[in-house]
């Protein structure tokens, strides 16, 4: 479209999603325009790339229809989900269609294919068909894998074709103009879509759809496009129709693409256009082109008339007789300093070239002497951040290669990762890049070589989702047999002496690209890890280990359940220990490669209780430390499952961020979160408002995660996808808690006060019958009103309203895994709830026991009756003597001492009672429930370290050793007032800011604490600091003034309270360095955080910085005012 001889100005629409509409929708009215308003005709050409016609309603396609039959011009392109990929066909714009599509059926036991898998084939222009827009063309088109299916209808003529199969097919219809194109860009070689003929006869096919045949006058174009040498000459000719209205003009301009970045795979970077002379000569436009450099060059000829223009354009790589190259032998054009840059001289014959290495301001920071050709390593020395060059050269020739030197990333910051994925071309790409990154992220997942230069250049990171750093065969691997023991196990097996090997070879690839990147964050282990019954090894070696360790056979999975003996716990412990030996050979081998990049687990609901036993097991407690750190996700709106879903959003959510914020506390590993933003459903269901992404987002800041992934979005996809609109609310408070998060990076999520059970052996000795609804086999897509599925198979929810009750009636909850129990877990917390176990491991039992009796609080609902052995057993019994009391109806509970501690039991089902009380809606039996623990809580001086008095509003803290962030956030689909208690904080406060906007917040102190007021609005988020005092003065003190290239840069920014002392507590600063150039230098910036009063810099400076007058800016929006230091560095 650019290069057409006249302007087009295009409106963008993108196609997000099948159940989505376009994010710019067409008008509705069909007159060009009506008071500046846009109305359907006043576009001279639609094009319909790879859209499925479901996104557009009847009057669209109607509305289309009499587009085509008035005038208008339509281009459409096949796609993953257009033609017969579609979900629905055009409509009444079938009747305009040049060719007629038949939709497979789809079948109700599997999804279609969606794809017509072909060997690459060519597409041959037909030069017989008289028709406009192949006047000039002939000959192959290039290269596709995918067509759909056409078959042209009567009129219709067929611009291209493979083996008979129509792949261009255009016509007419009442005055307008047609054509379809049945395939899409692919990555394979000589694609199609990126051939000069194919730019030449879609060029040719615009200007025919906006009814522009005036143009069409060339008959025949000649140019010779194989490589030549630098020096020679060659012609460019085009053939003018006889006809064509003159007088005639020509024009040539060649332009050549930057050979450094040619050199490391770009597409290529054209620069200014130079003119050439052209000549016309009896209807024959020609020019010589004699390129002096070698190179990529880019010759194109315009030609025109009386009302007319037209253009050809060719490429031609040029070469010298050595074609000296360079290029790079590693991944990607990105390095940091103290990197080996790792390049390759070639050349046709021996050389001895002069090798430089030139910055940003064409300084030589290096040079090499008698460099021949093979590998070259260059030690990269304290470079500055940018753009540089290697240039290789001998007396008629050089080679250039281009790269971008970055700071590496030292460690994972506060990460909010955008899924940037990989445009089809750069300038997709960089879009891409840019839709995230300019709605506050930070890091962007899986780009391609060019989205990570974009976003290092930027000083953004690069993160791998689904990299699978891992030789295990687990969880979504077997998801069709899953049920199918020993169909899907890891082969070689975990113990196998072929594993480590085959380990290596899968993981070692992974580590050198990812350690290629310098600002590579994180690859994820495995999606959400989970054994099947078809994952479990049955080989001789497990058979033989399983048998020398238990002292009998292995049982099968089914036998295993059904025993509900020693070999129930034994089984499921080897099972989930095989997962652990896995994990942990594939971190140990990583980590002995380098300090990074980093792994990462992404776990799920499975290891937390989610799924039956019989369907699937997990053990987080043993898999998590395995890996740097962990993330995980939980879709509260998109998976509304569970008992009593109405009335408790957030229990499944609450009762996993207790889990995972055990495990990340135990294993001192940090904590991500995956937040939903999709809209699964059109129109989109009354329980995903557009706050919810933003709701999620500050609801698990104040649990504690430190690294946000999205599930999903993409600004381009048939599949995951929301509302522009909801994501463009989620992006607005991505930048306010961006603005904090140099704290929220330090601050760290306390361990509750109070922890509760995660009966991992219990729920293998009591797994619920299987139960489906009506009509349904086997494991069903089931719909929304057969909810709550805690026992809907394969459904089997851990108690998670406990935590809800927890977290309600007390403040906050951790969950521990009941086999943790035996490790001193318990005697982290002041309190314990013991609930739904009935089987218990001995050693669990006793480590119960012991913790009641130094001195800890119990509550209890159930107790345990049965060892894992299935023998009965009455090991707690002693620790609940005390006197019955009527709680309500038949519950009672019981108070007892035992040793030093205490415990508080129930006689019936917390779980049940809590959840029946919401579904039931009698409030008066819950509220006793959180009131009868809360207060026995108290009694024992055991607090919360945040309690809201309203029970949709949360209110969690964060800590560090000198500040208090409170994070509160609103459930609540309207405004909402509540009443916050700090209990006893750890720092004297004596202020509150809100963080975002930094206004004062009121707070005051009682005997209590701290207490303040909240007023939310809908699904609203406030983040607070609360500090010890403020800072009145800021000041920026150098080391030196005077500095030279290669020294460092060594300074403090101080913020001083109103006794001239160092403020206490943790400040952010916008500190800013700039050069004598107006550049700022990243590594010395940037948002950072203040420890007391003081924020300390002390970097290097590069070898090549810029000599003159440097300046430092900080702002505190503490005291709202700027300091400014300068000092100069010389060479």
């Amino acid at each position: 479209m650019r290069s057409l001889p006249f302007t087009l100005r295009p409106t963008n629409s993108r196609f997000v999603g099948l159940h989505l509409p376009l994010t710019t929708t067409l008008p509705k009215r069909l007159d060009p325009e009506l008071q500046q308003y846009v109305g359907l005709h006043r576009f001279d050409m639609i094009v319909m790339a790879g859209i499925d016609p479901v996104v557009l309603d009847a009057d669209d396609l109607l509305n289309l229809y009499a587009y085509v039959q008035r005038g208008g011009g339509l281009l459409m392109f096949g796609g993953t989900s257009a033609f017969d990929l579609a979900q629905r066909d055009w409509g009444p714009l079938c009747a305009a269609l040049p060719a007629s599509i038949t939709p497979p059926q789809i079948s109700r036991q599997h999804s279609p294919s969606g794809n017509h898998d072909l060997d690459s084939v060519n597409v041959m222009a037909n030069a017989d068909e008289a028709h406009p827009v192949l006047r000039g063309l002939s000959g192959q088109l290039g290269a596709v894998r995918h067509i759909h299916p056409m078959d042209p209808n009567d009129g219709a003529t067929v611009l291209g074709a493979v083996r008979g199969q129509p792949v261009i097919v255009c016509g007419t219809h009442g005055a307008g103009r047609v054509m379809m194109v049945g395939a899409w860009p692919q990555s394979i070689p000589e694609c199609m879509f990126a051939t000069r003929g194919y730019a030449d006869l879609l060029r040719q096919a615009m200007m025919w759809l906006i009814q522009r045949d005036c143009d069409l006058m060339i008959d025949a174009c000649g140019i010779d496009d194989a490589s030549m040498i630098a020096g020679e000459s060659r012609t460019l000719t085009i053939d003018l129709d006889h006809d064509a209205p003159g007088p005639h003009r020509a024009e040539a301009r060649i332009r050549r693409a930057d050979p450094g970045w040619m050199s490391v795979g770009r597409e290529p970077q054209f620069g200014d256009p130079l003119s050439i002379p052209a000549d016309i000569s009896e209807h024959v436009a020609s020019c010589t082109f004699t390129p002096d450099h070698p190179g990529l060059w880019q010759i194109r000829m315009d030609v025109a008339g009386d009302g007319w223009a037209n253009l050809r354009v060719a490429q031609i790589e040029v070469r010298t007789p050595t074609n000296l190259r360079l290029t790079k032998r590693d991944h990607g054009y990105v390095t940091a300093p103290g990197r080996t840059l790792k390049l390759h001289l070639d050349a046709d014959a021996d050389v001895q070239a002069n090798l430089k290495i030139i910055d940003f301001d064409d300084q030589v920071i290096d040079e090499h002497t008698s460099v021949g050709r093979g590998p070259i390593d260059i030690g990269l020395p304290e470079l500055e951040v940018g753009h540089y060059e290697a240039v290789a050269a001998i007396d008629n020739d050089e080679a250039r290669l281009r790269f971008y030197v970055t700071q590496p990333l030292r460690h994972i910051p506060f990460t909010i990762c955008g899924t940037t994925g990989s445009g089809s071309t750069e300038e997709q790409s960089q879009w891409l890049y840019e839709y995230f990154r300019d709605r506050g992220f930070n890091a962007h997942s899986r780009p391609n070589a060019y989205g990570e230069y974009l976003a290092q250049r930027d000083g953004l990171d690069v993160w791998t989702e689904y990299a699978g750093v891992s030789h295990l065969s687990i969880g979504h691997s077997a998801h069709k047999d899953r049920h199918v023991e020993e169909s899907c196990p890891t082969r070689p097996c975990v113990f196998s002496p072929d594993y480590p090997d085959a380990l290596r070879q899968r993981v070692e690839p992974m580590f050198e690209r990812g350690a290629s990147v310098p600002r590579m964050g994180a690859l994820e282990v495995l999606d959400e890890p989970h054994f099947y019954p078809a994952n479990v090894c049955h080989c001789e070696c497990c058979q033989t280990r399983f048998r020398d360790k238990y002292g009998y056979a292995m049982p099968t999975w089914t036998e295993a359940l059904d025993a509900r003996d020693r070999r129930t716990a034994d089984y499921f412990e080897w099972v989930n220990d095989y997962g652990t030996e896995a994990f942990r050979q594939a971190f140990e081998l990583w980590k002995s490669f380098g300090p990074r990049p980093w792994v990462n687990h992404v776990l799920c609901g499975a290891g937390s209780g989610r799924h039956s036993a019989r369907f699937s097991t997990a053990q987080d407690l043993h898999w998590a430390e395995h890996a740097h750190f962990f993330e995980f996700d939980c879709y509260n709106y998109m998976y509304p499952h569970w008992r009593p879903v109405g009335q408790l959003r957030w229990n499944e959510f609450h009762n996993m961020c207790g889990h995972f914020r055990f495990l990340s506390l135990r294993n001192q590993q940090m904590m991500g979160f995956f937040i939903q933003v999709t809209d699964r459903d059109a129109p989109v269901a009354p329980w995903d408002p557009l706050r919810a992404p933003s709701e999620t987002l500050y609801a698990a800041i104040g649990q504690g995660a430190k690294t946000f992934h999205l599930m999903a979005k993409s600004p381009f996809t048939t599949g995951q996808n929301c509302r522009e609109e909801k994501f463009d609310t989620l992006a607005q408070d991505v930048h306010k808690v961006q603005r904090v998060a140099p704290l929220l990076e330090k601050a760290q999520s306390p361990r509750s006060r109070i922890a509760m059970t995660f009966p991992f052996h219990d729920r293998h000795y009591r797994v619920p019958a299987h139960h489906l609804p009506e009509g349904y086999a086997g494991l069903g897509f089931y719909e929304g009103k057969h909810r709550p599925f805690d026992t809907l198979w394969p459904g089997h929810i851990a108690p998670i309203n406990i935590s809800e009750l927890l977290t309600r009636g007390f403040g906050e909850v951790d969950v521990i895994d009941q086999t943790a129990f035996r490790e001193g877990a318990l005697e982290d917390y002041p309190a314990f709830m013991l609930n739904s176990t009935d089987y218990i491991a001995d050693e669990d039992a006793q480590a119960a026991l012991r913790y009641v009796e130094q001195g800890g609080t119990l509550i209890c609902d159930h107790v345990p009756t049965h060892s894992t052995t299935g023998e009965q057993i009455a090991t707690l019994h002693p620790m609940f003597g005390g006197p019955a009391e009527n709680l309500c109806q038949s519950v009672t509970i019981t108070r007892s001492q035992y040793g030093k501690g205490r415990t508080l039991l129930f006689s019936d089902d917390l779980n049940e009672m809590c959840t029946v009380s919401f579904e039931q809606n009698e409030p008066l039996v819950h509220d006793l429930l959180e009131t009868t623990i809360r207060d026995y809580l108290h009694e024992g001086d055991i607090f919360p370290h945040a309690f809201c008095d309203h029970p949709e509003l949360a209110a969690n803290v964060l800590l560090t050793s000198d500040t208090i962030v409170l994070v509160a956030v609103s459930h609540a689909e309207t405004r909402q007032q509540g009443h916050v208690t700090l209990f006893n904080p750890p720092v004297p406060v004596t202020r509150a800011f809100d963080l975002v906007t930094m206004q004062p917040y009121d707070i005051q102190q009682t005997s209590r604490g701290i207490e303040l007021e909240l007023d939310l609005d809908e699904r609203e988020g406030l983040i607070l600091g609360l500090y010890v005092d403020t800072p009145t003065t800021s000041t920026i003190k150098l080391d030196q003034a005077d500095l030279s290239r290669g020294g460092r840069l060594a300074f403090s920014v101080e913020l001083t309270n109103a006794q001239s002392q160092p403020a206490r507590g943790d400040q952010i600063i916008d500190l800013r360095v700039t050069d004598p150039a107006g550049e700022q230098r990243r590594l010395f910036g940037g948002l950072r955080c203040a420890s007391n009063g003081v924020l300390r810099i002390d970097e290097p400076l590069a070898a090549n910085a810029r000599t003159g007058e440097w300046t430092i800016t900080a702002f505190d929006r503490y005291t709202t005012r700027q300091s400014v230091a300068r000092f100069a560095v010389k060479p």
